[in-house]
């Protein structure tokens, strides 16, 4: 078999608006699959449960092992609507009506925040540098990720060119920014586009930072490159943070995701309720 039934489930799930990082996974993990196939002198369509359980194997973490799963998963129903197989192997069951096949439970830990004195430390040091001030904000009063916040690039494979490519989010424009309502338009994960909320104290620095920026047209970045004024990425804001935490005289690890917990930890803390909590987070 070749790889034109994968090429189209990729294509088929980036209409469904599957994130760039999400497909360039499925496609990896897939490709390790077709290749272990081909070695063990079968094709996919007649592969058993029990000989996805042997593949499966190969793979002693069972984080991998669910992501494999979860791709080949993909893979077979993708097969299963396009008539290729009547069966689906990844959800056969035996004779208790039990998977063969269910997804490795994970033990979720509970989320670390930042504790009250770390958030003033970093405020307080964040002061003299407006950038890093509002991008501290933006993250705990709003949560945001920090790429809806900076924007990235990665080079990700497109399933129409089949080819890899240069991938680039702007992060936060100056047109998603609408200060007099408080609120910030998001594209996060797959570029699913949603709202965020904007406290005044945030909006009033924000305002401030952009009568610093050069270029000020409405499709410009908040966080703008020197130069190019192309968005400034996450490689930035981490190095912005990680030195921080020294400036800050902070010790234990901490990482920019940290504020997106504590900004939903806080917010149940103070009695807000999950669903809510869910919204806020732009959770599906």
């Amino acid at each position: 078999m070749d790889e034109s039934v994968l090429v189209s489930m990729l294509e088929n799930l980036k209409d469904e608006g599957r994130s760039a990082f999400t497909l360039d996974t499925y496609r990896q993990n897939l490709r390790t699959f077709l290749r272990w196939c081909t070695a063990e002198q079968l094709t996919p369509e007649t592969a058993t449960a029990e000989r996805l359980k042997i593949y499966l194997r190969r793979f002693p973490n069972d984080r991998t092992r669910r992501l494999h799963l979860a791709g080949l998963r993909q893979f077979y129903g993708f097969m299963r609507t396009q008539g290729r197989i009547v069966d689906n192997p990844t959800r056969a069951t035996n004779g208790d009506g039990r998977l063969v096949l269910p997804l490795p439970r994970i033990k979720r830990r509970a989320p670390r925040v930042i504790t009250d004195e770390e958030e003033a430390a970093l405020f307080k040091s964040a002061r003299g540098d407006l950038e890093t001030w509002v991008l501290l904000r933006l993250m705990r009063f709003s949560g945001l990720r920090i790429s809806e916040v900076v924007g990235h690039r990665r080079r990700v494979f497109d399933p129409y060119t089949r080819r890899m490519i240069a991938y680039e989010a702007p992060g936060l424009r100056l047109c998603d920014i609408d200060l007099a309502r408080g609120i910030l338009d998001v594209r996060g994960k797959g570029q699913q586009e949603d709202l965020a909320y904007l406290d005044r104290h945030t909006g009033a620095l924000i305002d401030r930072l952009i009568h610093t920026l050069p270029n000020q047209r409405p499709n410009d970045p908040l966080f703008q490159r020197p130069g190019n004024g192309g968005p400034k990425g996450t490689k930035w804001a981490f190095r912005q943070f990680s030195q921080l935490c020294t400036i800050a005289g902070i010790s234990r690890h901490l990482t920019l995701h940290m504020w997106r917990h504590t900004f939903l930890t806080r917010f149940l803390e103070h009695g807000g309720n999950l669903r809510a909590a869910q919204r806020l987070a732009r959770h599906r």
